[in-house]
């Protein structure tokens, strides 16, 4: 099972992307009132869809990058694998993604336009000849985009929404693309030794130096658009939506001392706790379940799943907020 699980980097797609578009699935659930036994083969199809294709865009990212990760010494399972295994792996999961969507989508055609434009982009980025892992600035939009807006189109097919809801989607879908800048750029700040040795021409490695700045324009950036974002939750449920908002604050303010001042290392530009991180993978999505549960108990069976999902990595954000918690106590 653990190296399933490394094959298909689970832990880096399951407690992050798909939990938080998963989040914004169920915020449009709450925004419709919608009803728990006509939508609940919808959320399993579109849980299946976003996880699979995700698993899918970073194994063939594995597939691709093989001798490229032997220079660098990455010690990976699928280098061992042979090829035959891993074409058929892809195919099972791309089957195991797309079939129950297209059976539950509204609109077939569009469905289907949605899943190849999205898997095209997605393997685009390391893969088809195209490879905009290496062009630069290129890489960085087509990845965001590919990774974390293309499975949120989805929701089109699966929702009925009105302008309003539509615009509040391209909301969440120019939100994702700010986040997934962010992410990228750290992930190749700390890749940037590898990408030396190997040859790789990436964005950071093209632009020494301004990506810092870069990082911080975009992470304001998603704050104020996250709160615009939450305005119907903020109407609706209040008191939770604040209680929620102050929690994430409290929590970031710990995190940032702790890692900025105590390990002294920059916050902005390491993997250890990315700003918002907490809000996006795990406060967000249980506040959305909770609301989800006002409109119908049965809901609850789906936040069970999300606490599950995000429980892990939620506590180390905790533990982290703790050493500045302790450290003012001893005092």
């Amino acid at each position: 099972m653990k190296q399933v699980i490394s094959y298909l980097r689970i832990k880096e797609w399951l407690a992050s992307k798909v939990v938080f578009m998963f989040g914004i699935l169920l915020l449009f659930y709450y925004c419709i009132s919608a009803n728990f036994d006509e939508v609940l083969l919808k959320t399993v199809a579109y849980f299946l869809y976003v996880s699979m294709f995700l698993a899918i865009s970073y194994v063939v990212n594995d597939f691709a990058d093989m001798e490229i990760d032997k220079m660098a010494g990455k010690k990976k399972v699928i280098t061992n694998m042979p090829k035959w295994l891993i074409w058929s792996s892809l195919i099972v999961m791309a089957v195991i993604g797309n079939t129950l969507v297209l059976i539950c989508a509204d609109d077939k055609l569009l469905c289907v336009v949605f899943i190849i434009l999205t898997y095209f982009l997605g393997l685009a980025y390391s893969t088809l000849g195209i490879r905009f892992k290496e062009r630069g600035i290129w890489g960085l939009i087509e990845c965001s985009f590919a990774q974390r807006c293309m499975p949120l189109l989805m929701i089109l097919v699966l929702v009925k929404l009105d302008i309003t809801m539509i615009l509040m989607l391209v909301g969440w879908i120019v939100l994702s693309f700010i986040d997934g800048l962010r992410y990228i750029i750290i992930h190749q700040v700390n890749d940037l030794k590898n990408d030396v040795v190997a040859g790789v021409n990436t964005y950071v490695n093209n632009k020494k130096g301004n990506y810092r700045k870069l990082i911080i324009g975009l992470l304001i950036t998603e704050i104020i658009i996250i709160c615009i974002l939450l305005i119907s939750l903020w109407v609706k449920e209040t008191i939770v939506t604040i209680i929620f908002v102050f929690v994430n604050v409290g929590l970031e303010y710990c995190i940032y001392i702790v890692i900025q001042k105590y390990a002294m290392k920059d916050i902005f530009l390491t993997y250890d706790s990315v700003p918002m991180e907490a809000f996006y993978n795990a406060l967000f999505p249980i506040l959305s379940g909770l609301c989800m549960i006002s409109l119908d108990m049965r809901w609850f069976v789906v936040l069970f799943i999300m606490i599950a999902i995000c429980f892990n990595p939620f506590l180390v954000k905790c533990k982290i907020a703790a050493v500045y918690i302790e450290s003012k106590v001893k005092k």
